[in-house]
């Protein structure tokens, strides 16, 4: 029996239907809440030779980066198929709301032209990632109005996550003109 598998996701927390349902049907970015590591099958080419790619690679930070076992590498039974029902590249628009908790946390204007506010009553870090999850930015947000110039930045969107000391996040998409 042969089983094809397009995305992996291990997390350390319940993922509820809501996030199941949000996040089915496209990539989404390796710093979510809870995600330990993000397989996306995407190293190889289909009906070829990939005798030299036996290394699936974990997308987030964590770097539990695999090795395929008992694969065909070769041919039409390769490793690695064509016809996935999650296109390359389509990063989840919508962010799931059930783990915020920095309800304070303020960010605008959103759309943006290149200047962004962020307000917080508590001390945060900022990540900011592009829509294939590479980091382009980071910030220590004291307890206060902080300005953002991301102008050099390509027109675009976005995702922001907010952190505080007590590793409580809240995730931001901000798009830029």
């Amino acid at each position: 029996t042969n089983i094809n598998i397009d995305e992996l996701r291990i997390w350390d927390r319940v993922i509820s239907l809501e996030e199941i349902n949000e996040f089915k049907s496209c990539e989404i970015t390796p710093n979510l809440n809870g995600l330990k590591s993000y397989y996306k099958f995407n190293q190889g080419y289909s009906s070829t030779n990939n005798s030299t790619l036996t290394t699936l690679t974990d997308y987030t930070t964590n770097a539990n980066h695999g090795t395929l076992m008992n694969f065909s590498l070769d041919g039409n039974s390769s490793n690695w198929l064509a016809g996935s029902p999650i296109t390359t590249g389509v990063t989840c628009t919508t962010l799931s709301q059930n783990d915020i908790n920095l309800a304070s946390v303020k960010l605008y204007p959103n759309p943006t032209n290149g200047i962004l506010n962020i307000i917080s009553n508590e001390d945060i870090s900022i990540v900011m990632y592009d829509t294939l999850g590479k980091v382009i930015k980071k910030q220590n947000i004291n307890s206060e109005k902080t300005t953002i110039d991301i102008h050099n930045l390509s027109t675009g969107i976005y995702i922001i996550e907010a952190k505080n000391k007590k590793g409580e996040s809240k995730n931001f998409k901000v798009v830029k003109h």
